[in-house]
């Protein structure tokens, strides 16, 4: 069996992987877009299924990228003490970007950003756990596939550029159920992410500012 899955065409694994990884999550995104929901956008038990589904899957794909060749230092997981340093300065870079995006839109179009604030997100008696397990598990997850294995695997193949644009795509699908403002919120910050992978190869502080912004936004919502 392994050496059959070996043998795969790239375009198969690539199709095997983000299908798998993100197949699920896009189509639900897409009917969130057509049907936005009334309520919180999330709910705690909803998170604690994502996070099982999230892990099973990972364990699964990370198998079969394993006998493809897909070690984790292929992927720039090979840590450095530094990386948490530049993880820090990334996401302080993104929350400013973000602060500052929010700003335009709120005096190019003040009702957007108005109606953008009432939509309840997350419902306001999260568990630290589950904070926490999104925090360390989903930061993880996502950027190991949309960022770690996308641009690692399009960048060999089709340049740098085209692999930006590849993750970017896929990270805007499957976030486009938080609608207009979270779409334009999203693209600079995906753009930063790959294109900071592309140059580096070090994807821990991608991890690790995915992470501090998801607790950055958690927070208000803790129930302590």
């Amino acid at each position: 069996m392994r050496d059959s899955l070996r043998k795969l065409p790239f375009p198969v694994e690539f199709a095997v992987v983000l299908g798998c990884a993100f197949g699920y999550v896009v189509a639900v995104s897409i009917m969130g877009a057509v049907n936005p929901p009334t309520g919180p956008l999330h709910s705690e038990a909803g998170m604690w299924r994502t996070v099982i589904v999230e892990t099973c899957l990972f364990l699964a794909i990370g198998w079969f990228l394993r006998v493809r060749g897909w070690g984790g230092k292929k992927l720039g997981l090979d840590s450095h003490w530094t990386d948490g340093l530049w993880g820090v300065v990334l996401a302080g870079t993104s929350y400013f970007v973000i602060y500052q995006i929010f700003a335009l839109i709120g005096i190019a179009a003040p009702g957007l950003a108005e109606s953008a604030s009432r939509v309840p997100r997350l419902p306001h008696a999260l568990s630290p756990w589950i904070v926490a397990a999104v925090v360390l598990l989903s930061s993880f997850y996502e950027e190991f596939f949309v960022t770690g294995y996308i641009v690692a695997a399009l960048k060999e193949r089709a340049g740098l550029s085209i692999a930006v644009n590849v993750s970017v795509a896929l990270r805007l699908t499957y976030h486009i159920y938080q609608g207009m403002i979270g779409v334009v919120l999203i693209i600079p910050i995906g753009l930063m992410f790959a294109y900071w992978y592309g140059k580096t190869g070090k994807l821990w502080p991608v991890i690790v500012a995915h992470a501090l912004l998801n607790l950055i936004s958690f927070l208000p919502y803790i129930k302590w």
